[in-house]
């Protein structure tokens, strides 16, 4: 009997991810250094944060997949840009400094939230 291929299994085997980025994968895909495309899910303020967050990181995000985002597409799979975090530093002493940049990106978070429509 073939073994079922869990979406887990695909996560950890390829090497690039192109899709929507939400609820723990933007962490998931960036400890795996996996190359990252994303395009956010219309209307969904966490995926809109998240794909922000990314793109801070030089990673590119698509708004939507047309004709237009074929040429930034090709651009990507021909890269080879991943981000590549340090994660030795002391959680200690950067949980003050989250909260100080959550301060200063709050301006950004209300802008993200506008463009969120609530039902």
């Amino acid at each position: 009997m073939k073994k079922k291929i869990r979406d887990v299994d695909l996560v950890v085997l390829s090497d690039t991810h192109l899709g929507t980025i939400g609820a723990r994968a933007k962490e998931l895909y960036l400890y795996l250094k996996k190359k990252l495309l994303v395009i956010p899910m219309h209307n969904q303020y966490e995926q809109l944060c998240n794909a922000h967050a990314l793109e801070q990181l030089g990673v590119p995000v698509l708004s939507a997949l047309n004709q237009s985002a074929i040429d930034v597409i090709k651009k990507w799979m021909q890269s080879e840009n991943k981000v590549n975090l340090d994660y030795s530093e002391d959680p200690h002493n950067l949980i003050p400094q989250i909260f100080v940049n959550f301060r200063q990106d709050s301006a950004q978070s209300k802008k993200l939230s506008q463009q969120t429509p609530l039902p």
